[in-house]
C-alpha cells in the first residue's frame, strides 16, 4: 500500500515550518493554535510578494527566511534578531560546522540550516537539551542534536539570536 503525501513530497515549505517550530516554542506564541499561527507566518511572507507557486513548491531563500522572521519579530514585539548564518560563521573561521552550531545553540540561539542542499532544519534548545527539528520525517520529527547526525550545511541559514525586548525609549 502506498503511503500519502507528507511536508516535503510535493512543497518547499521546510523553510516555513523551521520558523513555526522555532515560534511556537517562544512565550509569544506558546497559546497560539497551529493553523493560526501558520496563518499569521504566511501573512508574513504574502507581505513581501513571495507567497508564489514557485516558492510554495521550491522553497525560500535564507533571506527570505530571514526577513520573515524580522517582520514576525518586529510586529509581535518579540526579544530576537535573525541575522544571516555566514556571517556568524565569517567571525569564527576555525570552528568545525558540530562546534559552531553547539556554540550557538549553548548562547541560546536558534538556528535555520541547511541539510542535503535542499531542505531547512531548526535547531533549538529545548527544556530536554539541544535539539534539531525536522519537519519532513513524520516518525521523528526531533531528535538530540549531536556529531553523529548527517553533516549541517553552514554554507546559508539564519541565526536567531535573543536580545532584549523592544522598548521605546521617551524623554517625558
Amino acid at each position: 500500500m502506498k503511503s500519502g503525501l507528507q511536508q516535503g513530497h510535493a512543497d518547499g515549505l521546510c523553510g516555513i515550518y523551521a520558523i513555526l517550530n522555532f515560534l511556537c516554542d517562544c512565550a509569544e506564541w506558546k497559546s497560539e493554535k497551529p493553523d493560526d499561527a501558520l496563518r499569521y507566518v504566511l501573512d508574513a511572507v504574502h507581505s513581501f510578494g513571495w507567497l508564489t507557486p514557485y516558492t510554495l513548491t521550491a522553497g525560500f531563500e535564507a533571506y527570505q527566511l530571514r526577513a520573515i522572521l524580522d517582520r514576525l519579530f518586529d510586529n509581535y514585539r518579540m526579544g530576537f534578531r535573525a541575522v544571516p548564518l555566514q556571517d556568524v560563521v565569517r567571525g569564527h573561521p576555525k570552528l568545525a560546522a558540530y562546534e559552531l552550531l553547539k556554540a550557538l545553540l549553548d548562547k541560546d540561539c536558534a538556528v535555520i540550516c541547511g541539510h542535503d542542499s535542499a531542505h531547512w532544519l531548526l535547531l533549538k534548545t529545548t527544556k530536554a537539551g539541544h535539539a534539531v527539528w525536522d519537519s519532513s520525517n513524520p516518525e521523528k520529527p526531533s531528535k538530540k542534536f549531536d556529531g553523529r547526525l548527517a553533516a549541517f550545511s553552514l554554507e546559508s541559514g539564519v541565526v536567531m539570536v535573543p536580545t532584549s525586548a523592544p522598548v521605546a525609549e521617551i524623554t517625558l
